[in-house]
């Protein structure tokens, strides 16, 4: 009779959970939080090694809005440090979720919300916060929507995040079995089903710097040795029946313990997500002869190298190095040395060179501290010693291409978002000519560069693109494969 009446439980539980998600910890009621949001830059050019860059044209000015006097962010852009979350959700939510790709940011609630939620319009019913709520001045970023269940509206999580060493790092995720919702004053409501013998809830708070979550409460069931149900409590959020207290509470009670934290749960003012882009969300940009060859002058950087993917808050240091080798290879070969290195004959870029390249083509600042621990060989071969990147020489395959933008958009804040199409040379006429023709091909419309016997289309992928200063900074970089 007991496991029955828990099994029903279980059953209420897991429909309580369509959709769930992760949250976070410290401060007043989201109500009364005011957004941390960005402001728009001041138009500028840009330049690049080849040719000068220019700024995309804006259709419209956007508004600007009140940055959050409640906390001390002021001379931060968090939309720029969170840029990495949020292009991985854009990209989830225009290309549809990739079973095949491990994810950093997407959460299982996100991925299910987007596959099976049947919402036609999710860059409206998906929203985010980003609100200071472990006190420590630095904002946190929260993902969720709102969701119909019993007759009543609950505000789901699905990821939150804080900023650790000035990259984006989930705290907590959340699935259909594993929610989060928000209890006020900085305090979260978890509620998670491990089969049916285990049910778990609990109220939760982040630590002092946002980093890991701190429990107040944490109940779960467990099935004994003997068949029956044990209750058991903590406030260490660890399943471990060791380190828990069996409670001599029934199953109403349990339950009504349950009820009450879930009649608690608040609703959270969410931005809708679609709004991140600017007004208009990506909204579309004149590529003009001028615009098109400055783009395609700076993306060719990396479809020269046979780049296939990079993301700006995922930075490998192996990456960076090698892009600094290929790119001194084919573009300033005198900054590229041979040394011996153990008997091994090896290239090798200058640290110089590569904090150069990555600040140029990266907004990347890398010191040599950030080199140490990446002494041992990378896929190529590749090593760093005393900040230098060194590689074994050998004649590798050189590649001559190039990517022609075929579609710029606005997505505010600076930020542009460039689909491109990556062609390959003709070897012969790149080599014949002493470059004369390709210097023509960086100037080419997706038509002309199509029509053109000298050149075959071998990719497509777009890039995020960031307009600082008088240059532009790649935020990802993606080929549709």
């Amino acid at each position: 009779m007991r496991r029955k009446s828990f099994a029903t439980i279980i059953i209420c539980l897991i429909a309580a959970m369509i959709l769930a998600g992760c949250g976070a910890a410290a401060g007043s009621s989201l109500k009364d939080k005011t957004e941390n949001v960005r402001e728009d830059a001041e138009e500028e050019g840009a330049e690049d090694d080849r040719s000068d860059e220019a700024k995309p044209e804006k259709k419209k000015k956007k508004k600007k809005v009140k940055k959050n006097t409640e906390e001390a962010v002021e001379e931060r852009d968090y939309y720029e440090v969170y840029m990495p979350v949020f292009d991985e959700v854009f990209e989830v939510l225009d290309y549809g979720f990739n079973m095949d790709k491990e994810y950093k940011y997407v959460s299982g609630g996100l991925s299910e919300k987007v596959m099976y939620s049947g919402d036609e319009d999710l860059f409206s019913s998906i929203g985010y916060l980003m609100t200071d709520l472990s006190g420590d001045g630095v904002p946190e970023l929260l993902i969720g929507s709102d969701e119909e269940y019993d007759g009543r509206r609950i505000s789901y999580i699905y990821t939150l995040c804080t900023v650790t060493d000035d990259k984006p790092v989930c705290v907590f995720f959340g699935s259909t079995r594993s929610s989060y919702n928000y209890l006020g004053d900085g305090h979260f409501y978890y509620e998670g089903s491990g089969g049916a013998s285990v049910t778990i809830f609990g109220e939760n708070h982040l630590s002092g710097d946002g980093s890991e979550l701190e429990w107040d409460d944490f109940y779960f069931t467990d099935e004994k040795e003997d068949g029956s149900i044990g209750i058991y409590y903590n406030n260490t959020g660890i399943m471990d029946r060791p380190q828990a207290a069996e409670l001599d509470i029934s199953e109403k009670e349990f339950s009504r313990r349950m009820s009450d934290y879930q009649d608690r749960c608040e609703m959270i003012p969410w931005t809708p997500i679609g709004s991140y882009r600017g007004e208009g969300g990506n909204e579309p940009v004149e590529l003009t002869k001028d615009l098109q060859k400055k783009l395609n002058v700076f993306l060719s950087n990396f479809a020269e190298q046979r780049m296939s993917y990079y993301d700006y808050g995922q930075d490998d240091m192996y990456r960076i190095g090698y892009f600094a080798f290929r790119w001194s290879y084919i573009n300033k070969d005198s900054d590229v040395k041979v040394e011996k290195r153990d008997n091994e004959t090896c290239y090798t870029v200058s640290y110089d060179v590569i904090k150069k390249l990555a600040d140029k083509y990266f907004g990347l600042d890398v010191k040599k501290e950030n080199l140490k621990g990446f002494e041992s060989r990378d896929q190529y071969g590749g090593f760093f010693e005393n900040g230098n990147y060194y590689i074994p020489a050998a004649d590798g395959e050189m590649f001559a291409s190039i990517a022609v933008a075929t579609s710029v958009g606005d997505m505010g804040n600076d930020i542009y978002r460039v689909e491109f199409a990556v062609f390959d040379m003709d070897a012969d006429a790149y080599w014949d000519n002493d470059e004369v023709t390709p210097k023509q091909f960086y100037g080419y419309t997706f038509e002309e560069a199509a029509a053109s016997r000298d050149l075959m289309q071998t990719d497509n992928g777009y890039a995020i693109v960031k307009k600082d200063g008088n240059s532009y900074k790649l935020r990802h970089y993606e080929l549709y494969r």
